[in-house]
């Protein structure tokens, strides 16, 4: 994959960052969100974007008050070990936690490097108290200071505990107006800082797979999902070489919570020993170490990935042709 050298136009006042298909649209002068759970990969590719578009001699400042220094700088060593490009030879410029006073930020510091794009990595690190109400206007206000009208901007943000869990089905299907309740904080974050939100998904671990939706608040954006995995041809490890690539559609992996409801679902029998559908409340009440946003989210992943059938309102059988299949297999593959 090669960076963008040019900019596509998308109508008179909106610019991309990548042209490449398989790029997720980033419009200039937007303050852009990546809404992921912890843990999810938000930083890995977030890093990533920064080192393709210095590669394309584009420069980047990285804003990073929440991850340590040496998690970004394994990051993009690990890219430039991938392209055979030292990052620290690319028009690319950190400030990390022990050098960023959110507070100090001003116009002058960033017109300095005058990126063409940069990261913030978080809304966490850039407020302590993010339960105000005001919080929406400072972080609108902030960021405004930081794109200036001419420049690439992508904030991340934590999703909240209520949506931990929310399948990418669910996620695809989401109403713009409901973004601000799914991120950690006052409402006010998203309704007043965030242009455009990307909703990033983690699919499987190994390899690393997820999925980015597109959801455009203030303008017209196609609602599309893109995917990605993440490249280790010689496995993890701090010398070893990375790169994210776009691959087709892939299903959400089952977590080992979601295969034991599952079973659960499977090999459920009423009184008299034959399979009957199981209610939610039963499954509820079973999988008790399961918490229950997490039993409720891994419902509706069977469901949506057709490996139960919801037969009433809220009672579930396994899909036939899994009993079928399942039937089919070797008892020690049961």
């Amino acid at each position: 994959m090669t960076v963008a050298t040019r900019i596509r136009t998308l109508t008179s006042h909106k610019k991309l960052l990548f042209l490449e298909d398989g790029m997720p649209p980033i419009p200039i002068a937007n303050r852009c969100f990546l809404i992921a759970n912890p843990g999810s990969g938000k930083t890995l590719f977030l890093n990533w974007l920064a080192y393709l578009t210095a590669l394309g001699d584009m420069p980047v400042l990285i804003l990073d008050g929440e991850s340590p220094a040496s998690q970004i700088e394994r990051n993009l060593n690990r890219y430039s070990l991938y392209i055979d490009e030292d990052w620290h030879n690319l028009p690319l410029t950190c400030k990390l936690s022990d050098e960023l006073v959110w507070e100090e930020l001003d116009k002058e510091q960033i017109d300095t490097t005058n990126p063409s794009l940069v990261i913030i990595e978080s809304i966490t690190a850039m407020s302590e108290d993010l339960n105000n109400p005001r919080v929406g206007r400072v972080i609108k206000k902030t960021l405004h200071k930081i794109h200036d009208g001419k420049r690439w901007n992508i904030t991340s943000a934590h999703t909240n505990q209520d949506s931990l869990f929310l399948t990418l089905g669910q996620l695809e299907q989401m109403e713009t107006p409901h973004l601000p309740r799914i991120v950690s904080g006052n409402m006010s974050i998203v309704s007043q800082g965030c242009d455009v939100a990307y909703l990033l998904k983690q699919l499987s671990q190994s390899p690393l797979r997820i999925a980015i939706v597109v959801k455009g608040r203030r303008q017209y954006f196609e609602e599309k999902t893109y995917y990605f995995e993440l490249y280790e041809p010689e496995g993890a490890g701090d010398d070893t070489s990375m790169w994210w690539f776009p691959i087709p559609p892939v299903k959400q992996e089952l977590s080992s919570n979601a295969l034991e409801i599952l079973a659960l679902v499977k090999g459920y029998r009423n009184k008299e020993g034959r399979r009957a559908p199981i209610s939610a409340q039963q499954i509820m009440s079973i999988a008790a170490n399961i918490e229950p946003a997490e039993k409720r989210g891994i419902i509706t992943l069977l469901l949506e990935q057709r490996k139960i059938i919801q037969v009433t309102p809220f009672d579930y059988i396994a899909n036939p042709i899994i009993w079928k299949y399942s039937e089919l297999k070797a008892p020690h593959e049961n």
